[in-house]
């Protein structure tokens, strides 16, 4: 008796994914934890509207970027963080400051907190947040560099790069979106934001193993 053609069995929706080594699954958890920590170059999104709504110079908005560079001389903290907390603990604690300081960000800018001197804070909270961004940065990177090993100074240069491209594809991307939105809308990007870096860094925290 002739045996039925076997029919080769369709593949799992997921077999791409249970099939992917374990340190392929962290890479691409960690680089999205990672891309959060692009979000706070997206300023040039919101600045005009940050002028109008709160009536700022330019100088004022110059001052408020160059408070976010000056987090980088205190870079060692969010290292010395990661160090203690380890990887899982810092991207959570740095997603989570990120999005909690740009939802204190956006209350200032919408005028919902009103701050008699809104400068002064806004240049604070644009310090923490590269501060917190920087926690998600020391996790991120140093979890690589132990998976990864001799291999590590390629897959690190890659993942600093992707960050570099997230700010401007997202800025891009909204422009394209709404090419013409009104200050309110700006304005309300900030909340965007927020959420998004909760977001990147809160679910794949809960999926690292």
């Amino acid at each position: 008796r002739r045996r039925a053609a076997r029919h080769p069995r369709r593949p799992h929706p997921w077999a791409a994914a249970e099939a992917m080594g374990a340190h392929e699954r962290a890479l691409v958890l960690l680089l999205f934890s990672a891309a959060s920590t692009g979000l706070i170059y997206v300023s040039s999104v919101y600045s005009q509207a940050l002028k109008d709504t709160l009536d700022l110079s330019q100088d004022d908005i110059e001052t408020i970027s160059l408070s976010c560079y000056l987090g980088g001389l205190f870079g060692f903290l969010p290292g010395r963080v990661s160090d203690v907390m380890g990887a899982r603990k810092t991207i959570v604690f740095g997603g989570g400051a990120q999005g909690l300081l740009l939802f204190v960000f956006w209350l200032v800018a919408k005028k919902l907190v009103v701050v008699p001197a809104p400068l002064p804070l806004l240049c604070v909270l644009t310090f923490l947040q590269y501060l917190s961004s920087g926690c998600t940065v020391a996790a991120v990177f140093s979890a690589l560099s132990r998976l990864y090993g001799e291999n590590r100074g390629v897959v690190v240069g890659m993942g600093k790069a992707y960050v570099g491209m997230v700010g401007a594809i997202v800025t891009q991307i909204y422009h394209g979106i709404v090419p013409s939105a009104s200050d309110g809308a700006a304005v309300d990007f900030i909340l965007v934001t927020g959420v998004a870096s909760l977001a990147l860094c809160w679910i794949p925290a809960l999926l690292l193993d």
